[in-house]
Parts: structure tokens; C-alpha cells; sequence
């Protein structure tokens, strides 16, 4: 089986791993989103959550990003102009509206510099060893190869249109993939935003209908 890197930090969950880089811009559709890559440093220890890079290798980066600000700076940037030009493209796709030319190429530019190697892990899954797509030792963006390559996987394959964005209405707007039966899920996740929408509709309806709750009681 091959697959790409998930992660295992607090945040990234078992969401697919492109759709995990689009949500560390959270709160996207709220006043004020909250940024959870604000700096090279933070994209750096994502990549390690998410199993991309290793720490030895983000190790190297930190070292090199010390000596070479100005890199660091642009590479960050491009992961950020990389993740915003997905969020776009997923959003086109599930609406069957036509990808913006510019985040075609944003993609295109990284799937294209890109030469994937695939590598054995050591430990055994039940279903037999784990293989995983690596990104080799090219460019400077190449750390973001896996995320391309998740990204394109998804946003060409039969999965596509279960790509769907979270309807929290305070503005949670984090996408996942819709995996459920009727594919009619709404929330990102039923514990959090799910349980909070459910909420309040049974405060609006107690709201409503104050007499229904007293008469269950007699």
C-alpha cells in the first residue's frame, strides 16, 4: 500500500494530508483567521508532525534557514502561496466551477520540479509493509512535494467531490473529505462543531416552543 505522509501532532488528525495543509489556516472564514504557520519555523515542525521530513532533516533546514534567512523566508512564502492556491483549487472543484489559471500553475510549478522517490518503512501494517512517496533531495521547495502530490491525487481522483467545507457558522471553514454514507456530512468534526450547531438549534427550539418542555414534564 502506498501512502502519503499523515501526521500524528495534535492537529493534524487522519484528514487527508493536503486538506490538513489548506485547515492551518483556521478560522478561514471568520474576521480574524488564525495563521498556525506564521514563520519558517512553524512550517518546519508541521512538516516533521506530519511525517514529511524527518527531525534529522529539519534539523539541516533549521541550520541552513539560520545562515540563510532570505530562503527560509521565500520558501515559507511559497508554502503559504501553495496552500491558499489549493484552498481555492478545492473550492472550484467541489463547486464544478473552473480552476483559477493562477493556482493551476502554483500547483503545477511544484508537481513539475518534483521527482519522487518511493521508500519501504520498517514497521509492518496489517495489511502488509507501509510504503510512502519522498520527495528527493532537489529544489529548495521540494519539502513541499508530498502536499502537491496529495493535492493533485485528490483534486483529479473519484474522491473530489467529497471534498467539503466545514458550515460552521462562526466561521470555521476547514475542509475534510466526506466520507460518510449519504455523503451529507456539514461539520468538520461532530465533537466540536457539530455538537455546537446541534446545540443551539435545540436552545432555538425550546426558544420557540417554551410550553413543550413543561408539558413533557407534567
Amino acid at each position: 500500500m502506498i501512502k502519503y505522509p499523515r501526521g500524528h501532532g495534535a492537529d493534524a488528525g487522519s484528514e487527508e494530508l493536503a486538506l490538513r495543509f489548506v485547515n492551518t489556516l483556521a478560522w478561514r472564514n471568520a474576521a480574524t483567521p488564525e495563521e498556525r504557520l506564521p514563520d519558517a519555523e512553524s512550517l518546519v515542525e508541521w512538516l516533521v508532525n506530519s511525517e514529511i521530513i524527518s527531525p534529522q532533516t529539519a534539523g539541516r533546514l533549521r541550520k541552513k534557514g539560520a545562515r540563510q534567512k532570505v530562503e527560509a523566508r521565500t520558501i515559507h512564502r511559497q508554502a503559504l502561496g501553495l496552500r491558499e492556491a489549493l484552498s481555492r483549487l478545492f473550492m472550484a472543484r467541489t463547486r464544478s466551477l473552473t480552476p483559477p489559471r493562477e493556482d493551476l500553475h502554483v500547483l503545477n510549478r511544484i508537481l513539475a520540479e518534483s521527482q519522487p522517490r518511493i521508500a519501504a518503512l520498517q514497521e509492518e501494517a496489517a495489511s502488509g509493509p507501509t510504503w510512502r512517496l519522498l520527495p528527493s533531495e532537489g529544489a529548495a521547495n521540494e519539502i513541499l512535494a508530498p502536499i502537491a502530490w496529495s493535492a493533485a491525487e485528490l483534486l483529479t481522483g473519484p474522491r473530489a467531490t467529497r471534498v467539503r467545507q466545514c458550515a460552521d457558522e462562526r466561521g470555521c471553514g476547514a475542509m475534510f473529505l466526506d466520507q460518510s454514507r449519504l455523503n451529507n456530512r456539514r461539520w468538520c468534526s461532530m465533537g466540536d462543531c457539530g455538537n455546537r450547531a446541534k446545540a443551539k438549534r435545540h436552545y432555538l427550539r425550546k426558544k420557540q416552543n417554551p410550553n413543550a418542555q413543561s408539558a413533557r414534564a407534567k
